[in-house]
């Protein structure tokens, strides 16, 4: 069985109902997951992978991606990937956040940020690339 960015999604948005500060925790958490690979499959769609600028970890390296686009892509691919790849950052805080900072006071308002935001970045990742052609993308 798999499962996709919308599942995720649809399981934050499940558990953002609750009152519960750990339960809220765990939706900010699924909700940067939907949004992550969902970017990991839009980001193959681009004709060249964007430059990781030295950072490390899975998670930066994908964000600096796409902050950084590769010269190949279109200035709206550029556009995109750069928003998406801010977007995709500031999840990935609150998602830290949530994780890590179990001590500290857990903003209702980061709930809801980051379900606004994970709906606004699996619309602009559902919507098209601006790729002259579709599919797989190439290699470096």
């Amino acid at each position: 069985m798999s499962v996709s960015s919308r599942n995720l999604f649809t399981l934050a948005r499940s558990l953002s109902t609750s009152t519960d500060e750990a339960t809220l925790r765990a939706a900010i958490s699924r909700a940067y997951y939907a949004a992550y690979h969902r970017c990991l499959d839009w980001e193959r769609q681009l004709p060249r992978r964007g430059s990781d600028t030295g950072v490390h970890g899975v998670h930066a390296c994908l964000i600096s991606r796409l902050e950084s686009p590769h010269r190949h892509c279109s200035p709206l691919q550029a556009q995109r990937s750069k928003a998406i790849g801010k977007q995709l950052r500031e999840q990935r805080d609150r998602r830290t956040f949530a994780d890590y900072s179990i001590h500290g006071h857990l903003p209702r308002q980061f709930v809801s940020a980051q379900l606004t935001s994970t709906a606004d970045l699996l619309k602009q990742c559902d919507q098209s690339n601006g790729s002259p052609r579709s599919g797989k993308r190439r290699t470096r």
